[in-house]
């Protein structure tokens, strides 16, 4: 997809991706369901200006890491769900600014680290 490629969609709010990759999430989706789709790894600052995505699912890929700035820009962000990737390891900068994330799925991944603190800023958080 190219830059540009939802502009003239204004009243879009959900958007379903299946099997392709993008690099940018338009700042007015609210809802990003990006499952199933192979994903290995997601660049950094990949959301950056989505600042209106609530619920975002990137469960049953190959993710394998996550950096601190692989969500930046989720601000409003409620919900992530991460649930049967690869993930080994949750640094205790990964979730930062996600003040109003309230649902965190990790489950079915191959986590064998997590550092203290990774969750201590998540104060919405109430299901992990």
């Amino acid at each position: 997809l190219r830059d540009g490629s939802f502009r003239r969609l204004r009243s879009l709010r959900t958007l379903y991706v299946i099997q392709i990759k993008y690099r940018k999430i338009h700042n007015r989706i609210l809802f990003s369901d990006l499952r199933n789709n192979r994903l290995e790894e997601i660049d950094d600052d990949a959301f950056d200006g989505a600042d209106s995505l609530n619920e975002l699912y990137l469960s049953d890929n190959n993710l394998n890491t996550i950096t601190s700035q692989t969500f930046s820009g989720l601000k409003n962000i409620r919900t992530l769900m991460l649930r049967t990737n690869k993930l080994t390891y949750i640094k205790n900068d990964t979730f930062l600014d996600m003040d109003a994330l309230k649902t965190l799925s990790l489950h079915d991944n191959r986590i064998k680290c997590i550092a203290p603190g990774s969750f201590d800023r998540l104060r919405s958080l109430s299901a992990l």
